[in-house]
């Protein structure tokens, strides 16, 4: 019944990728086939067939989740070098508009100056 039309092929391999209880509902019954005399036989095709689908598709996935953890931190540091430069930046207008207002009489008065 897991494999019965295209839908639920697909959820089922998806099943499989995500890793949501495949080896009970999926795998064990696929693995299995029935014999004469009521015995079961291992069929090692479909368990090399899974076990390399698996595989493939954690890989996969790790890329996924370490991609978008990378591209989030990537993102919270540049918002961090543009806050900090922004402080510096106000910094540095403050000290500057200090020094300014403060020699701003000073140079006036030099400027009149005839010596």
């Amino acid at each position: 019944p897991e494999f019965a039309d295209f839908q639920q092929s697909m959820f089922s391999m998806y099943q499989v990728a995500t890793g949501d209880s495949w080896a009970s509902a999926i795998a064990r019954d696929l693995l299995w086939l029935p014999r004469a005399g009521g015995q079961q036989e291992m069929d090692r095709s479909v368990m090399v067939f899974f076990v390399t689908y698996s595989i493939i598709s954690s890989m996969i996935l790790l890329n996924v989740v370490v991609a978008v953890l990378l591209d989030n931190f990537t993102r919270c540091v540049a918002e961090e070098e543009a806050a900090s430069a922004q402080v510096r930046a106000a910094k540095y207008n403050k000290i500057s508009d200090i020094n300014t207002s403060c020699l701003d009489p000073v140079l006036e008065h030099l400027s009149y100056f005839e010596g």
